[in-house]
């Protein structure tokens, strides 16, 4: 079985190897037409080319092993040529903007003919094949570069198919519209390659977690015996590869170290086997509810929660002797979270005047964002 690593690659060579031959057809058959819009839809494919390359560039360093400067390994690789292919496709669009708007200005007598019609006919069939050939396996394969390929060749499509229709119209009403037709195909490309660019660069910057992903983590979590509820979801993503995290669960304080091990150690074996992620596992008890302490966390918790714009309410750890007392809130991001904090902050002060109580302000990182 073919791993994820040559999958991508095998699927950028097949790619390369079509584009290769429709970029010296349309070359030649633009220039014998003497038609920019065919001469430009060659340079497209030579862009294709170079997207292909670039893939199997960046597939190859994301699975590079991991080394002392990178512990993480180079997962982002992968990314990085996404925003490549990306600017590939948003300089193409440009390219293709000027030299229509130069064809609008200075028009160029072009010689169509239908055996020229049949070879663009022909270039679109292929680039079809291309574009769902690149998109499946993007997203069989989770794989970014592919699908801003599959955008590119789509891209490609569309310049061809204008292509023929202003092929057609000058060969009927012997008008030549080329240079508007480009114009218009050039601005949509150029929008385009601006959104292909946002997708990898925000998972390069650090873009909240995929939501669904972190309702599973969350869901698999929970449903683990012992566990009485999962917290503070963190996910980092170092490549579609390679995702490590963290999360709280809150556990019965009767438990024995042992016993909480034995929990960790389960947890994160079915995260890994499941959806391939090393995840930290941090505890938080809840007491017997007949004790002082487990008494003082329902109540906290109740009073709490009742508070316009608080989220959620945890880690709730209160030591009679010591008279401490110390709490996370997640408060929704639209609210005035210094204000809320502080509200509460003064009325548990309020009700247990004699603690030294510390709130802390979770931020939301991943789940919690679907209460919302």
């Amino acid at each position: 079985m073919q791993t994820r690593e040559q999958a991508i690659t095998r699927t950028s060579v097949i790619g390369i190897i079509i584009n290769v031959f429709l970029v010296i057809f349309k070359a030649l058959v633009g220039f014998l037409a003497n038609s920019l819009t065919i001469m430009v839809d060659a340079v497209n494919n030579l862009t294709d080319v170079m997207s292909a390359v670039i893939t199997i560039g960046g597939i190859k360093l994301a699975h590079k092993r991991a080394d002392k400067e990178h512990p993480f390994g180079h997962g982002r690789f992968e990314y990085f040529s996404s925003i490549l292919i990306a600017l590939l496709v948003f300089g193409a669009g440009v390219l293709s903007l000027v030299e229509s708007i130069r064809k609008i200005i200075h028009p160029l007598q072009t010689a169509y003919t239908w055996v020229t019609l049949l070879v663009v006919f022909a270039a679109i069939a292929s680039k079809i094949f291309i574009t769902v050939f690149y998109r499946k396996n993007g997203k069989k394969y989770k794989s970014d570069a592919l699908l801003a390929s599959s955008y590119d060749a789509l891209f490609d499509i569309l310049i061809s198919i204008s292509t023929l229709i202003g092929a057609v119209t000058n060969m009927i009403w012997s008008f030549n519209i080329d240079g508007y037709i480009g114009v218009l195909i050039s601005v949509f490309i150029v929008k385009a390659g601006v959104e292909l660019i946002i997708s990898p660069l925000n998972e390069v910057v650090g873009a909240r977690a995929d939501l669904d992903l972190c309702r599973k983590i969350n869901s698999e979590v929970c449903q683990i015996d012992g566990v009485m509820g999962a917290y503070d979801l963190v996910v980092h993503n170092y490549g579609p590869e390679r995702i490590i995290g963290s999360v709280y669960i809150e556990i019965d304080a009767s438990k024995r170290a042992d016993e909480v091990q034995m929990l960790c150690h389960r947890i994160e074996l079915a995260l890994r086997d499941k959806y391939g992620i090393d995840m930290t596992i941090g505890i938080y008890t809840i007491s017997d509810a007949t004790t002082e302490v487990g008494q003082m966390q329902r109540k906290i918790k109740q009073m709490v929660l009742q508070y316009p714009g608080i989220v959620q309410a945890h880690g709730i750890v209160a030591d009679p002797m010591m008279r401490e007392l110390s709490l996370d809130i997640l408060v929704d991001y639209r609210q005035d979270t210094e204000a809320i904090a502080q509200q509460v902050l003064d009325d548990l002060q309020s009700k247990y005047p004699d603690y030294h109580i510390k709130l802390k302000k979770d931020l939301d990182f991943s789940v919690e964002a679907e209460n919302r």
